[in-house]
């Protein structure tokens, strides 16, 4: 009967433990913006997900999203972009991001694709594919990458929701890159409404 209720016990701490790593903790809440950020299962990055509404329509906001050479207007600590591939909806973008001194910078090829379903949410699906071409001297390539960005009408302004999980090629600490994950989806999101 011990035994039974030690396992019982101990299954409850771990099915806890668990099902916490899974829920979104809101990590920043300023200027209209709230990132929330939660740990995925399999890899010890953090993913984040940033909430804001726009004064913006979402046909607009979709421009914006489409003009991949303007991102370095407000993408944040984005030190590069070029497009490798462009259709209608679908883009092939090669991004390199910005890290502090004394990291090296890191990069990844996005398969960029655009949608809107039948509610007028327009969907930019963000897909790594660090194989698409070799790595570039000097700058890590990042290991995955995947998100999302929604915008969802609401009258002439927009809700953004962006979701993004990346792992990191290992240039820079994961403690680090958690703890200081909200201040892209931020600086982003607050460049963007102001676009």
């Amino acid at each position: 009967m011990e035994k039974t209720i030690y396992l019982l016990l101990i299954f409850s701490l771990f099915s806890s433990l668990s099902f916490s790593q899974n829920l979104w903790e809101l990590e920043k809440d300023s200027d209209g913006i709230k990132i929330y950020t939660k740990l995925e299962t399999g890899s010890p990055y953090k993913s984040f997900k940033a909430i804001t509404v726009a004064n913006a329509t979402s046909e607009s906001l979709a421009e914006i999203l489409k003009d991949i050479n303007g991102y370095m207007s407000w993408f944040a600590f984005t030190e590069k972009v070029v497009i490798l591939e462009n259709s209608l909806y679908e883009k092939y973008v090669y991004m390199e991001t910005q890290f502090p001194w004394p990291f090296n910078n890191e990069d990844m090829i996005y398969k960029m694709t655009f949608a809107t379903e039948e509610n007028a949410i327009t969907k930019v699906t963000l897909l790594g594919v660090p194989n698409y071409s070799p790595p570039v001297e000097g700058i890590i390539r990042m290991k995955q990458a995947n998100g999302y960005i929604f915008l969802k009408p609401i009258g002439n302004k927009t809700e953004i929701t962006y979701y993004m999980h990346t792992d990191l090629g290992g240039n820079i600490p994961v403690w680090m890159a958690n703890k200081y994950i909200y201040n892209l989806p931020y600086q982003t999101l607050s460049n963007l409404k102001r676009f």
